[in-house]
């Protein structure tokens, strides 16, 4: 599995609050009709939500274990087994076991 470095975590913080902020924004605007207040409403929320936002994700970061599935472990190939040498020593019985002997009558 790969390292998550907290730099990412800030990076989603940040971009997730961009459009958080537009949205407040717009819809502060839409519900005051003014345009200060909408942005005034939204740079305080931007504030607030960021913190928020970032200590949520360092939270499940660390504590929740939801949706996480540990690498298995790799299965070692069987490898083909090669022929064994074997070291046979012969001594005299057994050489003349081995050795073909013409009869005489």
């Amino acid at each position: 599995m790969s390292k998550i470095e907290i730099k990412r975590h800030i990076a989603k913080t940040i971009t997730w609050r961009v459009v958080g902020t537009i949205d407040t924004i717009i819809l502060s605007w839409i519900l005051t009709g003014n345009l200060k207040i909408g942005m005034a409403i939204g740079g305080l929320e931007v504030l607030t939500k960021s913190l928020l936002y970032f200590l949520h994700e360092r939270v499940w970061y660390k504590w929740v274990k939801f949706g996480i599935v540990k690498d298995q472990p790799k299965k070692k190939e069987k490898k083909e087994s090669k022929p064994t040498k074997v070291k046979v020593e012969l001594t005299e019985p057994k050489i003349k076991r081995l050795t073909y002997s013409k009869r005489t009558d």
